[in-house]
């Protein structure tokens, strides 16, 4: 049980002191965490008021221009990602990080 407490603190550290921003959604699209990074880069006053937000609700309110720029990225849902149970990591940024 250490361990996990542990890797999990480190894993919340890690997340904080990312210099990129990163968006983590679950498997319903809906935001779940907002890091500093992020925080800034999308000038947002705290990750609060986004958590359970569909992110594409969030990109189209707040950077409806984002979604042109990148239109390889789908914002469905991927059927594949049915059978998975983790969150999806999503920079605001091209690249996509899925754990």
């Amino acid at each position: 049980m250490q361990y996990i407490d542990a890797t999990t603190i480190q894993l919340e550290a890690l997340f904080l002191s990312l210099p990129d921003g990163v968006i983590i959604k679950n498997l319903a699209g809906k935001i779940q965490r907002i890091n500093p990074a992020a925080q800034d880069l999308f000038e947002l006053a705290s990750e609060n008021k986004y958590q359970g937000m569909p992110f594409e609700q969030f990109i189209n309110q707040y950077h409806p221009h984002e979604i042109k720029l990148f239109p390889s990225h789908k914002m469905k849902q991927d059927p594949s990602e049915d059978k998975k149970k983790r969150p999806q990591l999503m920079l605001p940024l091209p690249n996509v990080l899925r754990l």
